[in-house]
C-alpha cells in the first residue's frame, strides 16, 4: 500500500492499522475503512460519511486524492476512528504535511512528526532520508567522496567546500553518512561511493526535498557573485508558452538531467562537486488558478 507499510494478518484477519506506520492521511484512512469493514457488517464509505456528516462524494474524491481533506471534515471524521488523543494529533500532522499552503507551517509539521518515536520506530527509512536532505552539505560531501583525492577528514572536506560549514556539523554529516553507507570505507579507510537510490514520492520526502532545492537555490544565488564566471554556467529564457508546451519542456528538462546522471555516473576523474539545477517557474498568475 502506497505511503504505509503492509498490514500485518493474523488469521487471516486484517488488523488495526498502526497510524504511526503511516507517511500518508489518505493510506490510512483507506486501511482503516478495509478493517472497519471486516468488523463490522454493513459498513461502508457511505456510511461513514454519513455518520460523519460529511458527503460521499466528497470523502470519495479525498481518499482518490482529487480533492484534500479540509481540517474541519477531518475533525468530523476524527470522532469515529476509534483514535487516542496522541494518534488523532498525528494524524492532524500528516493532514498539515499533505494540504497546508505554507512551506513553514508544513515544516514544522514535519518537524513534529520527526519526534514522535512510534514513527520513527515503524519508519526508519524515511527518517533517513529526511535527515539527508535537511541540510545540503550532507548530500555535498557524499558526492565528494566520489572525488580522486578525497579525505575522510572534516578539516579538509571544509576547506574544499566553498561555503563555510563548521567541521563539527560535517564531523556529524560524516559519520551519519558512513553510517547509513551512503559512504563505504574500504580496509584502509579510502572512500567507496555506493549505489544507494533515494525515492521522495510522499508528501513527507516532498517537504524535506524542498527544503533542500530552498537551499540549492540560495547557494545557486550567492555563486553568482562568489564564482569566477568560468566555473559557473547559468541560462535563463522567458517565454509565453501553453500547458502542453510546458509540460513538453518538463520532459526535455528530465531527458538532459538523466544524460548528465549517465555521462557523470563513472567519472573517475572527478575533480570538483556541482549542483545542477533546471529551473522553471512562472512570472505570470495561471490560468484556471486563483491567486
Amino acid at each position: 500500500m502506497k505511503g504505509a507499510k503492509v498490514q500485518n494478518k493474523e488469521d487471516g484477519k486484517i488488523s488495526r492499522p498502526d497510524i504511526f506506520a503511516y507517511q500518508d492521511y489518505r493510506a490510512f484512512l483507506k486501511a482503516w475503512i478495509e478493517f472497519t469493514k471486516t468488523r463490522s457488517k454493513g459498513f461502508s464509505l457511505r456510511k461513514l460519511a454519513t455518520q460523519a456528516g460529511v458527503g460521499t462524494g466528497y470523502l470519495s474524491m479525498v481518499l482518490t486524492s482529487k480533492y484534500g481533506i479540509s481540517e474541519k471534515a477531518l475533525s468530523k471524521i476524527l470522532s469515529i476512528l476509534e483514535l487516542n488523543e496522541t494518534e488523532k494529533v498525528f494524524l492532524n500532522l500528516l493532514r498539515t504535511l499533505a494540504e497546508s499552503n505554507s512551506h513553514p507551517v508544513r515544516i514544522d509539521a514535519l518537524a513534529k512528526i520527526q519526534k514522535v518515536q512510534s514513527f520513527r520506530k515503524n519508519n526508519p527509512d524515511a527518517i533517513e532520508v529526511i535527515q539527508y536532505l535537511s541540510e545540503w552539505h550532507y548530500v555535498a560531501i557524499r558526492e565528494m567522496a566520489a572525488l580522486t583525492n578525497f579525505k575522510n577528514d572534516p578539516r579538509w572536506i571544509s576547506r574544499q567546500l566553498k561555503v563555510h560549514v563548521p567541521q563539527k556539523q560535517i564531523a556529524e554529516a560524516l559519520a551519519f553518512l558512513i553510517e547509513k553507507k551512503f559512504i563505504e570505507l574500504d580496509n584502509h579507510g579510502r572512500a567507496l561511493f555506493p549505489e544507494k537510490n533515494i525515492q521522495c514520492f510522499e508528501q513527507i520526502y516532498q517537504v524535506s526535498l524542498r527544503q533542500f532545492h530552498r537551499q540549492m537555490l540560495r547557494l545557486a544565488g550567492e555563486a553568482l557573485d562568489h564564482t569566477e564566471i568560468d566555473s559557473r554556467h547559468v541560462l535563463g529564457h522567458t517565454v509565453a508558452i501553453s500547458k502542453a508546451n510546458y509540460d513538453l519542456a518538463k520532459t526535455i528538462m528530465e531527458d538532459a538531467l538523466k544524460k548528465i546522471a549517465k555521462i557523470t555516473k563513472d567519472d573517475r576523474d572527478a575533480e570538483s562537486v556541482y549542483h545542477m539545477i533546471f529551473a522553471a517557474f512562472p512570472l505570470t498568475k495561471l490560468k484556471g488558478v486563483k491567486p
